[in-house]
């Protein structure tokens, strides 16, 4: 990645240095639902959000740690849980007090704007970001880095929340996979932001069903494909699901791939039987290539089946798929 200064258009507003946080600080949970010893705040920035992660470094009274040990992880878990909410970072600068004192250009972290979904090395990213803030304030031609942990703020805009929501995103990015299965989802039945809340739900269950990964198993098919190739799919229906099943995020849905998978299920090509093993429709009323598509996936194990979602593909069988009884 190129950390050269970014164009004065996607940082306009952006330095936010000395002024206190609006926001409350919060603490993330890392990918196994621990809480992380580092701090951050969201805040609404005009049509998009102020992403402030706190300095690492010096003692705090009280703690056997030092302030915002965990620095790194925070960073590196915001980033990917950015990723899996399709945002970008706009910009991005270091706003340290010793910072002020620098031109602007010499205080920024990114060259562009960095969609979060092309983005397949998160650690990557992560290590770039700390090695350029680590040259902030250093002379060219000095040979060491300096202080890598430093407080900056990411400028980013997030597909579904708009300056409203800028504490949803805070919580959102603050809560793991392990919290968001436990966690009672709020859906409203006639509300006007429903389809706003229904990818929120698409974005948490994908969350819980790839954990951190870059890379997910299909549960029909068995292989293996990026995340982006892969959806949150249903296991029943989800507009015919009660709203406590719609909160049954580790059972209600399965990862499925975009490779025909997803389609084959929803159109009931295929079911999974009470076993767990895969079921094929009639393949005498498919085309060719459905009939080879369907011949490979025949009496396959399905990895979503078990106990908790022999239920919702019961209701499958009974509803959806083409050779039901």
């Amino acid at each position: 990645m190129d950390t050269a200064g970014a164009d004065s258009t996607a940082t306009e507003g952006l330095t936010q240095i000395n002024r206190p946080n609006r926001s409350a600080r919060r603490r993330a949970e890392s990918n196994d639902g621990e809480l992380l010893n580092a701090e951050f705040s969201v805040e609404a920035d005009g049509e998009a959000f102020s992403l402030i992660i706190e300095s690492a470094g010096g003692k705090i009274v009280g703690s056997a740690l030092p302030r915002n040990s965990d620095y790194v992880p925070l960073l590196e878990v915001l980033l990917a849980r950015l990723r899996e909410l399709d945002a970008t970072i706009v910009a991005a600068e270091v706003i340290s007090s010793n910072a002020a004192k620098l031109p602007v250009g010499e205080r920024r972290l990114v060259h562009s704007p960095i969609a979060m979904s092309s983005i397949s090395d998160v650690r990557q990213l992560r290590l770039d970001l700390t090695r350029t803030q680590g040259r902030v304030g250093l002379p060219p031609s000095s040979k060491k880095e300096g202080n890598g942990r430093k407080r900056v703020l990411l400028r980013i805009t997030v597909a579904n929340y708009g300056p409203e929501d800028a504490d949803q995103l805070a919580t959102d990015l603050s809560r793991s996979a392990v919290t968001l299965a436990t966690e009672h989802l709020s859906i409203g039945e006639t509300d006007g932001h429903a389809q706003v809340r229904i990818r929120r739900e698409q974005s948490r269950l994908r969350r819980i069903l790839c954990g951190s990964g870059e890379t997910g198993i299909c549960a029909l098919c068995g292989h293996e494909f990026p995340t982006g190739l892969l959806v949150a799919a249903h296991i029943k229906k989800r507009r015919n699901c009660t709203p406590n099943e719609r909160r049954d995020l580790s059972n209600v849905a399965m990862l499925a791939c975009t490779f025909g998978c997803d389609a084959l299920y929803e159109d009931g090509w295929v079911s999974v039987d009470h076993t767990g093993r895969i079921l094929i429709a009639n393949k005498a009323v498919a085309t060719p290539a459905v009939r080879d598509r369907l011949a490979s996936l025949a009496g396959i194990v399905c990895d979503a089946h078990k106990p908790s979602s022999e239920p919702y593909f019961a209701w499958h069988r009974a509803t959806v798929f083409r050779s039901r009884p």
